[in-house]
């Protein structure tokens, strides 16, 4: 059956010069195995893997097949639909983008498609400004080089629900990989089919970004370093940084796009590994502040000079400083709303809470995924409570305070990190010395991320596994000073927090609690090969953020 498959397959490589290539690195039979025993999953992150052969890669046929599911299902809510398309730096992401335009275009669809590269939230935008009823956008966000993947919105320029990944999903199967399309788009421009962007969405998108400014001090002293990873974070960050007068530099060897990422293989701003460039170059040049945007500048990391030293704050630490930063510039000015939230995922740190008791902001907690945080603000929105919203807060480096988009956008965070760093150095201080004021006020937490990366066939069922023997009773007795776990696959407590209920949807996710007040969540990533441990540490004694680190 696989090998049948990959007979076919071959067959329909024709001059496309990627797949040849790929086709030829083939040498085993396990290889085979390994891109065909599956077919990618697609789901409310749409599909992600590595690029190549095969079912269980990101090819033209893989997009193909997708986007005749997507067509299928905006035809059926709308006559005339309209759909958004932009791609970010990486390999053949362009020629996915095309691809996907030229299949939507075939099926009467009126496309409209970024003609350069472009931040995913931009993208989600760009879904709202020109009233779209859905947007695609090629990116595999932080992951390696070898990787890509298509993300689909919804008409609120949010991450789709899972109805309507479902309704994709199946109208999906209804197609064949290698069904035929009309790949004419000079016909497709002449006749406003396809139409291309992008200037004037740039435009757009950098005005909605400027009007979320809190603090634009015309004494502005902070030296930023900024690297956009070979992204598309490039042209908008640092447009942004000319236009509010900052002093900056570029880490000229992750500046320009770069599909390979050759000095940043893993291109997450999570990683030390991936920000070592940047921080030792924010120390050799007497910086204050180092911030990378992943390769379709959605994620934005920080690194600050502390006294010489380049300390790398964690995702929920800028999330913590951002939350502080906002609500006092808002306070401040008279722009807070009498209901103010901050949304933000259960992995991310609980500290928010107390912060928010104090400031009484209220807070929602959702499922991992920025989706989750967007879905918040569209509720806000339909209830005529969008001004409530302050933040948006997610632990792996995601944030957002637009309320003209509904992904994380490190655009924004850029924005607004910029502001409240030149804020703080106006004071004499650094980011480290208000986090640290955080801490003793609010106290102290360490939070840290841990994964293991499973590859394939055997891998995904290892950690199918994992996660069966986690949630069972056995292991959970058994686990060091452990008196409580929650199930939010089973939306159920065990031991001490048995009476919890959650309100949110079912996922494969357990969180656990102990004895000392800490916590560790488990679960499987939605996007990439991986199962992620999430920890939160508080310390019994007053222990600085740069004390603290578990790097």
């Amino acid at each position: 059956m696989i090998m049948n498959s990959y007979t076919n397959w071959k067959n329909h490589i024709g001059n496309n010069k990627s797949l040849k290539s790929d086709n030829l690195a083939i040498k085993t039979k396990e290889d085979i195995n390994d891109r065909f025993f599956t077919e990618l999953e697609f789901g409310t992150g749409g599909l992600r893997g590595k690029m190549g052969l095969g079912t269980n890669r990101m090819n033209r046929y893989i997009i193909r097949r997708a986007t005749l599911g997507l067509a299928d299902t905006v035809l059926k809510s709308n006559r005339r639909p309209k759909v958004a398309i932009a791609y970010d730096t990486r390999n053949n992401s362009k020629d996915f983008a095309l691809e996907a335009a030229l299949t939507l275009a075939s099926r009467n669809i009126t496309v409209h498609l970024m003609k350069e590269v472009a931040p995913t939230p931009s993208l989600s935008f760009m879904v709202r400004y020109l009233k779209c009823d859905a947007g695609i956008v090629i990116t595999a966000s932080h992951n390696p080089k070898e990787y890509n993947g298509y993300k689909v919105y919804g008409y609120d320029g949010g991450q789709i629900t899972l109805d309507m990944a479902n309704k994709i999903l199946s109208n999906m199967k209804k197609h064949d990989y290698f069904e035929e399309i009309n790949e004419d788009l000079k016909g497709f421009l002449a006749s406003k089919r396809i139409q291309l962007h992008d200037q004037d969405i740039f435009n757009a998108f950098i005005k909605s970004t400027l009007e979320e400014s809190l603090y634009n001090s015309k004494k502005k002293d902070i030296k930023i370093l900024y690297t956009p990873f070979n992204g598309a974070g490039y042209r908008y960050v640092t447009y942004l940084l000319d236009k509010l007068g900052y002093t900056y530099q570029l880490v000229k060897e992750q500046m320009k796009p770069d599909g390979n990422f050759p000095t940043c293989p893993k291109p997450n701003p999570e990683f030390k590994e991936s920000m070592d460039l940047g921080m030792k170059k924010m120390l050799d040049l007497g910086y204050d502040i180092l911030f990378a945007t992943d390769p379709d500048a959605d994620r934005c990391g920080v690194a600050v000079n502390q006294k010489g030293k380049a300390i790398l704050l964690s995702g929920d630490e800028v999330g913590l400083l951002l939350f502080d930063f906002v609500y006092h510039m808002k306070k401040k000015s008279h722009q807070l709303s009498k209901h103010p939230v901050v949304v933000k995922t259960i992995a991310t740190t609980d500290l928010i809470y107390k912060m928010a008791e104090k400031y009484n902001v209220k807070v929602i907690d959702t499922l991992t995924g920025f989706k989750y945080i967007g879905e918040q603000l569209s509720i806000l929105t339909k209830n005529k409570k969008d001004k409530d919203f302050l933040i948006g807060i997610e632990d792996s480096c995601g944030y957002m305070t637009s309320h003209n988009v509904r992904d994380k956008d490190a655009i924004n965070a850029a924005l607004l990190i910029a502001e409240m760093a030149n804020y703080y150095k106006n004071q004499g201080l650094t980011l480290i010395d208000r986090l640290n004021a955080i801490y003793d006020e609010f106290g102290h937490y360490t939070t840290c991320l841990r994964f293991l990366t499973l590859e394939g066939e055997a891998g995904k069922k290892k950690i199918k596994k994992m996660m069966k023997v986690y949630r069972s009773d056995k292991f959970y007795k058994n686990f060091l000073d452990c008196n409580g776990k929650y199930d939010y696959l089973l939306r159920k407590g065990f031991g001490s927090k048995k009476e919890m209920k959650s309100k949110l949807p079912t996922s494969d996710v357990i969180k656990y609690y102990f004895k000392d007040g800490s916590e560790l969540i488990a679960r499987p990533s939605g996007t990439e090969p991986k199962i992620k441990f999430y920890y939160l540490i508080p310390s019994n004694k007053k222990q600085k953020a740069i004390e603290a680190k578990l790097l």
